[in-house]
């Protein structure tokens, strides 16, 4: 059990890669594009306490870009299920930013920034 989290939008130098090679190779693509990211749970309960102070709750429920974002937050309920909510790019950058400024003592801190950086520039990324 984890939280698989999938970058939204394939690049476009990529875009034709995906029907042309098995299943087996697009996942190595995506893991050297870093189009994918997983946390465990306690890896990303470890995660949201790190970030907790950008993390904003009770916002009503919504796929959509949240005014959040744009005030330095990111809506919290999207990190805590696995129901495919979207992080938008606003939020990755609110995260890759925070990340940058703080950074966890876990070495995959580094490794989820660049994530998030890949989803600012790629229409954000699902935890699934």
């Amino acid at each position: 059990m984890g939280y698989d989290m999938f970058i939204e939008q394939i690049p476009a130098h990529l875009a034709n890669e995906k029907e042309a090679v098995s299943e087996t190779e697009w996942y190595k693509i995506t893991e050297e594009e870093q189009l994918y990211f997983r946390f465990n749970m306690w890896g990303m309960s470890n995660m949201r306490d790190h970030i907790a102070q950008i993390l904003q709750w009770n916002l009503e429920y919504k796929d959509v870009e949240d005014d959040v974002a744009s005030e330095g937050f990111v809506a919290g309920h999207k990190l805590c299920s696995n129901d495919g909510w979207l992080v938008t790019p606003r939020e990755c950058l609110v995260i890759a930013e925070y990340l940058k400024d703080n950074p966890h003592k876990d070495d995959y801190s580094q490794s989820f920034m660049d994530f998030c950086l890949k989803g600012a520039e790629c229409g954000g990324f699902r935890v699934y």
